[in-house]
């Protein structure tokens, strides 16, 4: 398998640009869960994944209140 790729998320609040110190994050691959858990300093990376379309969410923040950027 070709395992080069990475996602790395970021989540940080909009009016001073500072980490989101504890949310959760999950990031999947179709209904697959590749990797989940509270952001650390506002941050959650997974290595090594093979090439596909992966989704990030915030399950315990409404999906209005966050963008990808």
């Amino acid at each position: 398998k070709d395992n080069k790729h990475w996602v790395r998320v970021r989540l940080r609040f909009q009016d001073n640009n500072q980490p989101v110190p504890a949310a959760e994050c999950r990031i999947l691959s179709g209904n697959a869960v590749i990797n989940a858990g509270p952001l650390t300093s506002g941050r959650l990376e997974s290595r090594k994944l093979p090439g596909a379309v992966y989704k990030v969410t915030f399950p315990e923040i409404d999906a209005s209140e966050w963008a990808e950027g």
